[in-house]
C-alpha cells in the first residue's frame, strides 16, 4: 500500500454495524464485513466517546453505521492509523 499524498486516506477494513445494545458509556453492535463479505458476522462493543459529536443523536437501537479502519498520510510523510465510526442518515 502506498499512501504518499499528504492527507490521503487508504481504506484497510470496513464493516457495516447495527446497534443491538446501548449501555451508559458503550454500545454493542452486530458487524458485517464489507471488505471480505464471505467472513462471518461479528459482534463488537464500542465506547460511546468514539461516536462523532454530529452522530451522537443517531445512536439508537437498530441504528446502522459504518466502521472504517485505514491509514492517513501526514504532511511530513508519517502514516497514522485511523478508526472512524459514521452513522447512516436516512433521507428526510
Amino acid at each position: 500500500m502506498n499512501f504518499e499524498a499528504a492527507g490521503a486516506f487508504g481504506l484497510l477494513q470496513q464493516w457495516e454495524g447495527t446497534v443491538t445494545e446501548i449501555a451508559e458509556s458503550e454500545f454493542t453492535a452486530e458487524l458485517r464485513d464489507l471488505t471480505e463479505p464471505a467472513n462471518y458476522r461479528e459482534e463488537a462493543t464500542f465506547d460511546i466517546a468514539q461516536v462523532p459529536a454530529d452522530d451522537q443523536a443517531l445512536l439508537a437501537l437498530g441504528a446502522v453505521f459504518r466502521w472504517c479502519i485505514g491509514c492517513r498520510t501526514m504532511v511530513a510523510g508519517q502514516h497514522e492509523q485511523v478508526s472512524q465510526l459514521r452513522f447512516i442518515r436516512s433521507p428526510a
